[in-house]
């Protein structure tokens, strides 16, 4: 009766974890679908700290990279409400791992090349500035994949409206002391007047207008 018992208790527990890790896998394989129209605030931030910890820990790195990567807000309204600082009520939710994550989000090299680009431009054209310090982050990793990837970028950007096109430039510059992105500013107008004029001339724009509103003693 003993070893029934045992037996039986083993059958439990096999088929229990298995149901468990099929629920657990299908959870994320079928909710990063419907993560922007479905997930709180709270909700995404937990599953960012879990995907952070299973990327760093887990022997199957590269499936937690991409679900990092759908999770990751794709619009600057959600990433300002999760890494943000707000002047009345202080730092978001996931305002100190900002750091951590945004480095994790450009350090992924699992992502079609593409689809990371648009994500990373809509929120920069939808932040049109830097005000915290995760958006300093978020565009000091932005500034670094444009000018390791120009033509991508603008060939994703040049299908945005003038207005978006300045907005992005706007942000990708923006800062206390824009006057030292100077020689970031010539080199990527050099190779940019090469692909695509109308997108350097209005990278040209938003650049000078910084310059204009510059005090000197930061912004």
């Amino acid at each position: 009766m003993f070893y029934l018992n045992n037996k039986v208790v083993l059958i439990f527990l096999l088929i229990y974890f298995s149901t468990y890790n099929t629920f657990s896998n299908q959870y994320f394989i079928d909710f990063h679908h419907y993560q922007d129209e479905k997930l709180s605030i709270n909700d995404r931030a937990d599953t960012l700290r879990l995907l952070y910890k299973r990327i760093h820990n887990a022997s199957q790195k590269n499936k937690y990279r991409k679900y990092f990567f759908n999770y990751f807000p794709s619009d600057f309204n959600t990433f300002k409400a999760l890494y943000g600082h707000n002047s009345e009520s202080g730092p978001n939710i996931l305002y100190y791992q900002s750091v951590k994550h945004i480095n994790t989000l450009y350090g992924l090299d699992n992502i079609e090349k593409k689809e990371f680009a648009r994500k990373v431009i809509k929120i920069a054209i939808e932040g049109k500035k830097c005000d915290d310090d995760a958006e300093f982050y978020f565009q000091r990793g932005l500034q670094q994949k444009y000018a390791n990837n120009v033509k991508l970028y603008s060939k994703l950007l040049s299908e945005y409206s003038t207005n978006d096109i300045f907005n992005f430039w706007y942000f990708y510059f923006d800062g206390p002391h824009p006057e030292n992105l100077k020689d970031d500013y010539e080199k990527l107008n050099s190779k940019l007047r090469e692909i695509n004029v109308e997108i350097a001339n209005i990278m040209t724009n938003a650049y000078e207008k910084l310059l204009s509103e510059y005090d000197g003693h930061g912004k």
